[in-house]
């Protein structure tokens, strides 16, 4: 396949940049990917539906029944059962996914055991979250049959915000350490770009990424005081300084454009739309359910498994808009760091580090590009930094 033409070539060329040498492993690594994003969405779609039809579901509830009589207790108790549950189920193709294959192509050294242990952690606070979540839907559905999901948005837009703040303060340090770029060359070039994007206070960490990949990568994350620049060790260790400064100023951009604020806003724009729908939807959803699930309502926790297998189904409808936003936004960061490094051959070599590094093919196939991505293709990215502006 090739990935350039001629003309494309030639640009590049003249640049004195070398286009991405497309491997057979390289190629074998992206199918065995894609294919994995589509088993590993068929695959939590039958563990959901296997649960509720195989009775599974509503023995879990009847056990956590006995357990506790208290309803704000049962119903992050069934959760978090249930969340224990499908990590044991899903254990196969999690170890498959995460740890056979990332370690069969050398992009991870981490042991079976370190690798274990994230895993089991990341479980625990999505499943202590999520709990949380349900607690506080249900019980507000109980209690304002009619007016729940205006109130119930108010109460979780600003937990959301919460937790953007929160996550790289108290979740983010639960599986890496962030620490300040300490002094010297590196650190000066990037305070420079971050002066030049205007954003001279700006907090720049770097995470211990090594100890889980060979990748390399950066990214902002945070909200308001928390918001922070945070660069992987491999991408210091592993690129040139040019580089390394293309990349700050890509997620400078996204700082100094406000993406991260501008993506809560669609977040709770979409959760309004959310939770009207299913007020209105709902019941006639529930009611075509079948009776041997035994769900009598949406407040029941048995309707959890439902809920969840809805917002996955949901999930794999919408991801083409949400990526299409995302992938916009990554092309707005591109052009900021352009305009503020004034050095297109350095973002150019950053996104053919990234491929070859990284393994990542220049092109997607364009159904998983439109699909799948939150990002435009390397190809696309490469080709744009080098032609005029």
């Amino acid at each position: 396949m090739a990935y350039f033409s001629a003309a494309e070539l030639k640009l590049m060329a003249d640049a004195g940049v070398i286009a991405p040498a497309i491997t057979p492993e390289m190629l074998s690594y992206c199918r065995l990917r894609y294919a994995l994003i589509g088993a590993g969405l068929l695959y939590s779609v039958l563990t959901l539906f296997a649960l509720l039809h195989s009775g599974l579901a509503r023995k879990l509830s009847d056990f956590c029944a006995r357990l506790t009589r208290n309803k704000w207790l049962l119903v992050p108790l069934y959760y978090i059962c249930l969340a224990v549950l499908i990590m044991l189920i899903r254990y196969p193709f999690s170890y498959l996914a995460g740890y056979q294959v990332e370690h069969s192509y050398g992009l991870s050294h981490q042991s079976l055991g370190e690798w274990l242990f994230d895993l089991i952690k990341a479980r625990a606070v999505d499943a202590g979250l999520t709990a949380l979540g349900f607690t506080i839907a249900f019980g507000l559905i109980d209690k304002f049959p009619k007016r729940w999901p205006v109130i119930l948005w108010s109460v979780l837009v600003p937990l959301i915000a919460a937790g953007i703040f929160l996550a790289p303060l108290l979740i983010d340090p639960l599986f890496n350490k962030f620490t300040p770029m300490p002094a010297g060359p590196q650190r000066d070039g990037i305070e420079r770009v971050a002066a030049l994007s205007g954003i001279p206070n700006a907090a720049i960490f770097i995470v211990d990424k090594s100890r889980q990949t060979t990748k390399l990568n950066a990214y902002v994350t945070g909200l308001g005081s928390s918001t922070r620049i945070v660069i992987w060790d491999n991408t210091l260790q592993k690129l040139p300084q040019d580089q390394i400064e293309a990349i700050v100023a890509h997620e400078a951009g996204h700082y100094v454009l406000g993406h991260i604020v501008l993506g809560f806003a669609l977040t709770s724009a979409g959760l309004v739309a959310l939770l009207l729908s299913a007020q209105k939807l709902g019941p006639l959803f529930l009611s075509r359910l079948p009776v041997s699930w035994g769900i009598r309502g949406w407040t029941d926790p048995q309707a959890i498994p439902v809920i969840l297998l809805f917002i996955t189904v949901g999930s794999f409808i919408f991801a083409p808009v949400e990526n299409a936003i995302s992938r916009e936004m990554e092309r707005q960061a591109d052009a900021f760091g352009l305009k503020v490094t004034k050095n297109p051959v350095a973002m150019a070599r950053v996104f053919v580090s990234l491929s070859q590094q990284n393994l990542s093919e220049p092109a997607p196939p364009a159904i998983i590009q439109f699909w799948f991505f939150g990002h435009p293709s390397l190809r696309e990215r490469i080709l744009s930094a080098l032609r005029p502006h």
